[in-house]
């Protein structure tokens, strides 16, 4: 087994390429122990050096003793051994899934932490062939894509480490031969027999049944994982030409050209949204999440917004589709009723304007290319000038609009009356003024000021009352 240990970095070309220390993860148990004894081996017939890393999870009485063995066996190999402890009351409420997987996450944390503090680019985890099939079963039970249904990667990089999965073409009944061959020490985890955790129950109750029909799944499923990365990985490729196409990166979010976007097949503008999510915000981005702004881009509502995980936002405006932190959307704000609210426009800006007792106003502004189609006739967008800003405040019934299209000028109180808006909603209707004139009624009326040539660029203005990102 230990000559499959070696091909595996020379198949990998590893040996040269992984700098610093190598971090190796060593919870006691009999993977990790054998990872660590096959590591020290290694090691030193190629000059490495190494360090051990042990989170104690403090979930179980006895796993002082697993820190313990750790430790010393560590010691009898003049091995630095960094041991940490985490408690699942480090993650907030709002981020815990699960016991299995918050201690996972704190795990994950703890190790990156570590490697940081000793300089090590490179982490080793002891995940086997068996471990694969588990992973694999429980993915497509849990609901996954090609990309889960993949399962672990033998080498991956995250959170600015490179993640080595040495054993995990190596079979649990190979990995118990070595065990005993070589009288490594190791520390069962009593929780393993525990049905009660999922990957438990697939492991001693799923995969004994599937093993009368198939007494070997590890070969089988390790074949599928790595014909299921290899295709993953061209379609990523695929994925990332359509973003270098259709998207732009502007101060903290992405703008995509829808048109551009919808001539890439289905699967591919899956994965070209995923990239930038992943771009803007380390979350468990789910297909139900990616599934959401596609609706959205296919919607027959030209402007339209969601919110996501993460402070995200999402936000279309006709053929364009915008993806950003909210706090950076645009200058997205909650305006203020009471007083004046100046709005810088610019290509993406959006804003807010809270009703009291109703639903929000939601503003959107993309720049109008020259010799772009004015839509005539919709009172919820407005084509203006370059103009700086404009300013949003509750309009005054007492005050005049000269309409476009109406001859003289008319109280907004009259133009209310004519359009039968409840008294109720007159008290907080917002206008748009520039340099003081008003200009727009939202979903009424505009103005015959600052009008825009048909073949004259501009900016233009949507408006919309309902949902709009939180």
């Amino acid at each position: 087994m230990y000559h499959v240990f070696q091909n595996f970095f020379r198949n990998q070309d590893l040996v040269s390429s992984l700098g610093g220390p190598w971090l190796i993860a060593v919870s006691g148990g009999a993977d990790s122990m054998t990872l660590l004894h096959l590591a020290y081996r290694f090691a030193s017939s190629v000059g490495k050096v190494l360090a051990v890393a042990h989170v104690h999870h403090g979930l179980r009485a006895d796993a002082d003793l697993d820190q313990s063995l750790v430790q010393e066996v560590c010691e009898r190999m003049q091995i630095p051994c960094y041991a940490t402890r985490v408690e699942l009351s480090q993650l907030p409420p709002a981020q815990r899934k699960g016991i299995e997987a918050d201690a996972r996450e704190l795990r994950y944390r703890a190790l990156v932490r570590i490697a940081t503090e000793v300089g090590a680019s490179t982490v080793f985890l002891g995940h086997h062939a068996g471990d694969q099939v588990e992973t694999v079963l429980w993915r497509l039970l849990r609901g996954t894509s090609l990309q889960g249904l993949g399962g672990m990667r033998p080498v991956r990089m995250d959170r600015g480490i490179r993640w080595v999965r040495p054993l995990l073409e190596l079979e649990p009944s190979a990995l118990r031969t070595y065990t005993a061959r070589h009288q490594v020490p190791f520390r069962e985890d009593s929780t393993n027999a525990d049905v009660d955790y999922t990957r438990n129950y697939i492991r001693h109750e799923v995969l004994p049944t599937l093993r009368v029909i198939q007494p070997n799944p590890e070969a089988p499923v390790a074949r599928l994982t790595h014909l299921l990365q290899e295709d993953e990985d061209w379609l990523h490729e695929q994925a990332q030409q359509a973003v270098a196409q259709c998207a732009k990166a502007e101060g903290g979010r992405y703008k995509l050209d829808l048109p551009c976007l919808t001539k890439f097949a289905r699967p591919l503008q899956r994965r070209a949204i995923k990239i930038i999510l992943y771009c803007l915000a380390s979350e468990d981005w789910s297909f139900l999440h990616v599934e959401s702004i596609l609706e959205l881009c296919a919607s027959v509502r030209p402007s339209a917004s969601l919110s996501l995980p993460a402070g995200i936002g999402v936000w279309r405006q006709y053929d364009q589709l915008w993806i950003g932190p909210v706090s950076q959307a645009g200058a997205a704000k909650a305006a203020s009723q009471a007083d004046d609210t100046s709005w810088e426009l610019k290509d993406g800006a959006y804003l807010t304007w809270p009703v009291e007792g109703a639903e929000s106003w939601h503003f959107t502004c993309r720049v109008r290319e020259q010799h772009e189609p004015v839509q005539r006739g919709s009172p919820f967008e407005l084509v203006l000038p370059f103009v700086a800003s404009v300013t949003l405040r509750r309009v005054q019934t007492s005050e005049r609009m000269a309409q476009l299209g109406v001859a003289g000028s008319k109280k907004v109180q009259d133009i209310f009356t004519d359009l039968k808006i409840p008294r109720i909603a007159r008290t907080t209707w917002p206008g748009i003024y520039v340099e003081g004139k008003l200009i727009w009624l939202p979903g009424l009326r505009r103005s015959r000021e600052l009008l825009i040539h048909p073949e004259q660029p501009g900016w233009m203005v949507s408006a919309w009352q309902g949902e709009g990102m939180k």
